[in-house]
């Protein structure tokens, strides 16, 4: 079977880079390419340059060339304010050529504002943080060990059952009645649906609010879960 070629996509939040890396890199069958979400708008080395115009042709058609060459596009990234310019075309581009996107975490925050990103996800209820007091720094999120409820009828879900993960979670309203749920949980300061997928045009799209740090890389049942994922994406 040929190897996954998976567009890793960070930026806008830090994260913890090496294990990171480590864990993206240990996934069987796949060649995971973990770039920063500036370098995926620009991927070629290619810029816009009279030189480089007039030797490779238009710079915007060599970068999509090359973001068009990734199996699965995975982004892990916060990007703010509207989705516009080169990211809203790179984004539309996916949906329009069938190609399958897996929004990891707090990806479901990019371009919180917009309706179009929201609708892409399943999401399309206002991105607002219900308020929960835990006695924490931030109303709406939380951290620490939380049950989760799998639902085994889904491909991406097999292998798995119920089980408890240390992570960070975000009150944020549930996916829409058109995704398939995979996972969900009862805690209170958590959205109800924590992993779905659905189809926007041809694209396969996988949401997973799990996956903050190395606890949650960790469990065995999250890098179950991205692997299935990500074979889901690719439907092999």
């Amino acid at each position: 079977m040929n190897r996954l070629s998976v567009a890793v996509v960070t930026g806008g939040h830090k994260f913890h880079v090496r294990p990171f890396t480590d864990f993206f890199n240990s996934l069987d069958g796949v060649d995971p390419y973990i770039q920063h979400f500036d370098d995926w708008l620009s991927p070629s080395g290619v810029d816009d340059d009279p030189w480089f115009a007039d030797t490779y042709g238009t710079s915007d058609l060599v970068h999509q060339e090359v973001r068009d060459s990734f199996d699965i596009t995975l982004l892990y990234t916060l990007v703010r304010g509207p989705l516009e310019g080169a990211a809203k075309a790179s984004v539309e581009r996916l949906i329009e050529t069938g190609k399958p996107i897996f929004i990891l975490h707090h990806a479901l925050f990019n371009w919180r504002e917009d309706a179009r990103w929201g609708e892409i996800m399943g999401l399309s209820s206002e991105r607002t943080l219900r308020q929960v007091d835990y006695g924490g720094p931030m109303n709406g999120i939380w951290f620490g060990e939380f049950p989760v409820k799998v639902n085994t009828d889904h491909p991406a879900s097999a292998g798995l059952s119920d089980f408890e993960i240390d992570d960070e979670t975000y009150a944020l309203p549930d996916c829409d009645e058109d995704c398939d749920v995979l996972l969900t949980t009862e805690h209170e300061s958590s959205m109800r649906t924590l992993a779905w997928t659905r189809m926007e045009g041809d694209s396969r799209i996988f949401c997973m609010q799990l996956g903050h740090d190395p606890k949650s890389w960790h469990n065995p049942a999250f890098r179950t879960l991205i692997q299935n994922g990500l074979k889901w994406c690719s439907d092999r």
